[in-house]
Formats: structure tokens, C-alpha cells, sequence
């Protein structure tokens, strides 16, 4: 590591690789062992007759960005700058910010093709959910395309044993709000939560949408009415901020529920 080289021959069945310093003896040569079916190295000289040089112009930006893509699925801020650094620290080796930059936007890109890809897998999370939790309420709301395509809207989900609990344990308090969900996909979750006996948060049902707006908001809310067996909201209590559509939906559906706002929104 830390020193410059490069591919002198490549195959299916074999790599060899030397420094590309014109007099380094450094190489190596490994091939597919037909015997055993395995990788095997078959040359390796490990000897530099030069200082490090700090550069490695095989570590290209596709390279890099695989090995960010984890990195870039947790930390949706990551910088090119971030990604200069650690490869600084983690190979003692200085790459350029323009192939940070490239390598940055491979990074995202591989993260939001694997965010595509689950949302096609939606109806068989929907089916195994409902098959592994008996009783469990989920809704999936796509809008047609003229392309004759189907396109994401909504997904509601309410776990039976969370909603038996809620029903049967807490108090009849519940939290409404919703929060923005990161990378390109956008949208956002709309969450509701209750009290448990340690007076802690406990997750009633969750929802994804498109857009915090009235429709979502009406939406969400009459879904969890009609799990809850809320009626009109006798006897409960509902938290939330002072968002337009969320205060609407609570009105119109539930109109005799306590409606409260939090004091840090208000």
C-alpha cells in the first residue's frame, strides 16, 4: 500500500500487477488454481527500491465510491472533503478533489439505485409483514402513469400487538407528527406514538408519504381512527405541532378529542 501500481495483465482466470516505477522489482501474479477452484498467488515479490510516492492512480472514482457507498447510506452530509480525508488517513494516500467529487456522486448513486430497488420489493414486504404478523393493517397507494407504470404515493403500517397494546395498557394520549426523509427519494414519515406505563415512547402506527399536506395528513389520521376504534375522539387526548393539515385532519375526524399543541412548537 501507499505506493503506485498498476494492472499489467487481467483476465476471468488471472491478475498480475507491478510498480509503476520503471526499475521496482515489486509484483505480483496470482491465476485460478483449476485443481481446487481457488484464487491462488503464484508470484509475489514484496520489494520497493523507491520511497512512497502518496499516490495510486488505480484507485480510481468508481473504486472509491464503492467503498463509500456504506458510508454514504449512513451520512447523507458526506463530503468530497470527508472522503479526501479518510482515505488520507485510512491508506496514507492523496487523491484529487475532482475524482472525490466523482466519486461522491457514484457513492449517492449507488445508494439511490438500492433505495429504488426496495420500493419495487414493497407488495412482498406488504405480503411477508401480513404473514409473519397476523393481524397487521398496511395499505400501499400508488398513482398510474400513462406509461400504464405504477408510481409510489403512501404505506401505512400498524402492527396487531402494537395497536392490542396501545388499546389495552396506555393512556389515551397520542402524538402526532411527521418528519422529512433524506436523499433524493424524498418524502416523509408521519408517525404516531402513545405513552407507555414508564412513560415512554411507545410506536402506535407510521406511515410514508409523498408530501406533509392536508390529503396525507386526513389520510394517516382516518386509518389510525379506524384501527384504533377512536370514534370521534371521546376521551383522547392528541399532541402535535401546529402543521395546517395535520390540525384540519384531527378536527374533521376527530372533533371531540382533546387537541393540544407542543409548548417547544408553540
Amino acid at each position: 500500500m501507499n505506493y503506485d501500481v498498476k494492472l499489467c495483465r487481467w483476465g476471468q482466470t488471472q491478475l498480475a500487477a507491478i510498480c509503476r516505477h520503471e526499475t521496482c522489482p515489486w509484483k505480483v501474479y496470482c491465476s485460478v488454481d483449476k485443481r481446487v477452484g481457488r484464487w491462488s498467488v503464484k508470484t509475489y515479490v514484496d520489494i520497493h527500491n523507491h520511497v512512497v510516492s502518496g499516490k495510486a492512480r488505480m484507485l480510481k472514482q468508481g473504486v472509491i465510491g464503492r467503498l463509500f457507498r456504506e458510508e454514504a447510506r449512513r451520512r447523507s452530509c458526506l463530503s468530497w472533503t470527508d472522503i479526501k480525508d479518510e482515505i488520507m488517513m485510512r491508506y496514507t494516500i492523496s487523491v484529487s478533489k475532482w475524482i472525490c467529487q466523482k466519486a461522491r456522486r457514484i457513492a449517492f448513486d449507488l445508494v439511490i439505485q438500492t433505495q429504488k430497488q426496495q420500493f419495487a420489493k414493497l407488495w412482498d414486504y406488504e405480503r411477508e409483514l401480513k404473514r409473519s404478523n397476523e393481524g397487521t393493517h398496511t395499505e400501499i397507494v400508488t398513482n398510474p402513469q400513462v406509461s400504464g407504470k405504477q408510481q409510489f404515493d403512501k404505506f401505512y403500517v400498524c402492527f396487531a400487538a402494537l395497536r392490542r397494546t396501545w388499546e389495552n395498557c396506555c393512556r389515551p394520549i397520542i402524538g402526532l407528527d411527521g418528519a422529512f426523509l433524506k436523499w433524493e427519494l424524498k418524502g416523509e414519515i408521519l408517525a404516531a406514538v402513545g405513552r407507555d406505563a414508564d412513560n415512554r415512547i411507545y410506536p402506535i402506527a407510521w406511515a410514508i408519504v409523498r408530501v406533509e399536506d392536508n390529503e396525507s395528513w386526513s389520510w394517516f389520521v382516518d386509518k389510525l381512527k379506524t384501527d384504533l376504534d377512536l370514534g370521534v375522539g371521546d376521551r383522547l387526548t392528541v399532541m402535535s405541532d401546529k402543521q395546517k393539515g395535520l390540525i384540519n385532519a384531527v378536527a374533521d375526524l376527530l372533533p371531540n378529542a382533546e387537541h393540544r399543541h407542543c409548548a417547544r412548537h408553540i
